[in-house]
């Protein structure tokens, strides 16, 4: 008996839609955009149902402080993941795989109906934990090419150029996250967005201190 409940404790974790690949990162069943939209869009059918179980659980303030659905929204930021992954989605996943971790472990042989607390919260935290892996994974790659930028933008400013200019030749150079967001502020102030607030924007969403830095070093020149 268990093998049965093993099976189907996997199984639900299958059903939250969440799964990790080989190299810890995050991977979804809907595709993360390359580009930030500036308007989120509309729920997809996919997630509404976590959504509305998630939307109940947080409903009462006592149970949003305790699930850290603030917490999961900035990780869903900095993941780049807010624009199609709902914080109440995540909230949803994760009562759905403790519940029913935790029936499967009260039904299930030997000691496992005394594990059924532990497994259930266990479970419950696994899809909010994943997410603030990928989030953390995000920033720290962004946070390994501040180097670069710093290169480029101290060559760029000794060539005379402008401090924008200079960003929009490194968003061209950099890779990973730091590319996408500097990218993606750009595209912003090309579209008439004032520049300060979107690097600030940018960085607080990394939430990384040396970016917060430099740009409040560009800010002041």
């Amino acid at each position: 008996m268990l093998a049965p409940a093993l099976a189907a404790l996997a199984a639900i974790l299958v059903v939250a839609a969440f799964s990790v690949r080989t190299d810890g990162t995050l991977a979804l069943r809907l595709p993360v955009p390359a580009q930030r939209s500036r308007a989120r869009p509309s729920t997809t059918r996919a997630w509404r149902p976590l959504e509305a179980i998630g939307r109940r659980v947080v409903r009462p303030p006592s149970l949003a402080s305790v699930v850290r659905i603030q917490r999961i929204e900035r990780d869903l930021v900095t993941a780049r993941l807010d624009g199609s992954v709902p914080s109440a989605a995540v909230v949803g996943a994760g009562a759905l795989a403790g519940v029913v971790a935790s029936g499967v472990a009260l039904v299930g042989p030997g000691p496992l109906p005394l594990l059924a607390p532990i497994l259930g919260l266990a479970s419950a935290a696994g899809p909010s934990v994943l997410v603030s892996r990928a989030a953390r994974r995000r920033a720290r790659e962004a946070d390994l090419a501040i180097p670069q930028l710093l290169d480029l933008l101290s060559a760029g400013t000794a060539a005379g150029l402008p401090a924008m200019a200079v960003l929009a030749r490194s968003a061209r150079t950099v890779r990973g996250p730091l590319a996408e967001e500097l990218a993606s502020a750009l595209v912003a102030v090309d579209h008439g967005a004032a520049w300060r607030p979107e690097l600030e924007a940018m960085a607080a969403r990394l939430g990384l201190p040396d970016l917060r830095r430099l740009v409040a070093t560009i800010g002041r020149s």
